[in-house]
């Protein structure tokens, strides 16, 4: 109302910020309004505008609203490739096309653990990034890394680190599984990072899962979009909103292993 001149309802928080302020920090809570009454109009005299998330990259932010609006742009669906050393070029587009046909508009690309990216690995990567509009960060074991796309750190590989790895022109992100590790995220500076597995999975064997009520608790130590992982599809991105967390992301949901 002070600003838009609008009543909202039915708020969902789904991410939280913090970021350096004069004197100390700022947080920021955002939340999803499913509905508002009245026309927003421009109460502090601001300029407003209806946009597009894939639109909202192509202005100016302040630095505490990048990591969001980058989430925004991207969309709530993260698609996992399984571990693949060598990466195979075809295999690796039609996994692509068929995720992008479900409506998955960011990739994280990974080999197996230990193994580096080279640049004739990345390149028709890139290229099919480019050509369907996507955004792709690849899975690294953590140390110097080279190139403009985003980087993808499993947690171990940021539990050796003391700085962020790359610039903040670079979307940064880390896989966690507990508070502890979503800590060690926060002061790396990631713009977004993975939690679970919120249900058992074959690709974390001998874990029950940390259900909805500690993944919620735990998503909440964040200061960036949260992904959940672990036996989640499409249909569970409410409940996963419900639980604070921005989107999730997925292999098999995604990808026809």
């Amino acid at each position: 109302m002070e600003e838009l001149g609008i009543e909202v309802g039915d708020l969902v928080r789904f991410c939280r910020q913090a970021g350096p302020a004069p004197g100390g920090r700022i947080s920021i809570s955002f939340y999803a309004a499913r509905s508002f009454s009245g026309i927003p109009w421009p109460r502090d005299r601001q300029t407003l505008a209806w946009c597009r998330p894939c639109e909202l990259t192509a202005r100016s932010w302040l630095p505490a609203d990048q990591p969001l609006v980058d989430a925004l742009a991207a969309g709530p669906w993260c698609g996992l490739t399984p571990r693949l050393d060598p990466p195979d070029p075809d295999r690796i587009a039609a996994g692509f096309a068929r995720a992008v046909s479900q409506g998955v508009g960011f990739f994280v690309i990974r080999k197996t653990p230990g193994s580096l990216w080279t640049a004739v690995e990345k390149e028709p990567l890139r290229a099919w990034a480019r050509r369907y509009g996507v955004r792709v960060a690849f899975g690294h074991p953590g140390g110097a890394w080279e190139g403009e796309e985003g980087l993808h750190l499993t947690a171990e590989s940021a539990r050796c680190l003391h700085s962020r790895p790359v610039p903040h022109r670079i979307r940064l992100g880390v896989s966690c599984h507990d508070p502890r590790e979503i800590g060690q995220a926060n002061r790396l500076g990631a713009d977004y990072l993975f939690l679970g597995p919120l249900r058992p999975t074959p690709s974390h064997p001998g874990s029950p899962g940390l259900g909805w009520e500690r993944w919620s608790e735990s998503a909440g130590h964040a200061l960036c979009p949260v992904y959940a992982i672990g036996g989640l599809g499409p249909d569970d991105l409410v409940a996963v909103r419900r639980a604070g967390g921005f989107g999730l992301a997925a292999i098999r949901a995604f990808w026809d292993e």
